[in-house]
């Protein structure tokens, strides 16, 4: 998000765009603790559960999205110079995304392992 604010205004956009991703960064962390507290039972483990994934898949899309919108400004505005300038905040980019992208997979697995545990607890 940074490096969109100091690249200058043409992609300050993104920079709030990217910045929005945030806030569901809280999610996985009240997950956590609501799972060391035992208290992820019932509607909190699927209200928790449903909107972490919700969020993370939003999440990734939009990162992505960002990703894809610098590489369309950049090359508008230098179609054949890639500058190491734009190549660092292409690679920052996306390898926010890709973060993103890592951590709903780790959301998926983990959730699949709590469901599943919680289905062979119930029989």
């Amino acid at each position: 998000g940074m490096y969109c604010k100091v690249a200058g205004p043409w992609l300050w956009v993104e920079a709030m765009r990217l910045s929005m991703t945030e806030c569901t960064i809280a999610l996985p962390i009240a997950f956590k603790q609501a799972r060391k507290a035992k208290r992820l039972r019932g509607n909190l483990s699927l209200v928790l559960g449903v909107s972490m994934l919700l969020a993370y898949i939003w999440r990734a899309l939009w990162s992505w999205s960002v990703v894809v919108n610098f590489v369309f400004i950049m090359l508008d505005r230098e179609p054949f110079s890639l500058t190491s300038f734009w190549l660092t905040g292409a690679a920052a980019l996306a390898t926010v995304a890709s973060c993103n992208t890592f951590w709903l997979f780790k959301i998926l697995i983990g959730m699949k392992k709590h469901f599943t545990k919680s289905a062979k607890e119930q029989n």
